[in-house]
């Protein structure tokens, strides 16, 4: 598992993140979590696997990008619904739902910073999509709830 190392972080305060060799997972797929993660240094894969078992990388992100977005929007603890992958050598900050709330308390700007990275995020999927579609000729199934 990463180890902590005091860095400089997310809003301009010192935190506490965490330190991830290569290869190394920060998440599984099917984890249940509320936090939402923060490349402080290096780049973190994103990845899910079909029910077919291939596995494909919905994302790439590196410094000050986040991911595990979605885990934030419910006031439940939801399952990951990919897994996070340290690409090279990795620092992370974890902002539990919590924190992450106090953090746009105290200053609102948090918010469009998320709101940027999924609209970002929401995008580059749906370019995805549509090309898959156009290749394959077939529709993407709706998920399920």
């Amino acid at each position: 598992m990463g180890h902590s190392g005091f860095q400089k972080g997310y809003s301009g305060i010192d935190v506490l993140g965490t330190n991830y060799a290569d290869g190394e997972v920060i998440f599984r797929e099917g984890d249940m979590d509320n936090a939402l993660y923060i490349v402080q240094v290096g780049r973190v894969r994103l990845v899910t696997t079909l029910p077919s078992g291939k596995e494909v990388e919905i994302a790439s992100v590196g410094p000050g990008e986040a991911f595990g977005i979605a885990a934030l929007a419910d006031d439940r603890i939801m399952p990951r619904y990919a897994t996070a992958t340290a690409d090279g050598d990795t620092s992370i900050l974890m902002v539990d739902r919590a924190r992450l709330i106090k953090a746009i308390y105290d200053d609102a700007s948090t918010i469009f910073t998320i709101f940027k990275a999924m609209s970002r995020r929401a995008r580059s999927l749906t370019e995805r999509l549509v090309t898959c579609e156009s290749i394959h000729g077939e529709k993407i199934p709706e998920p399920s709830e």
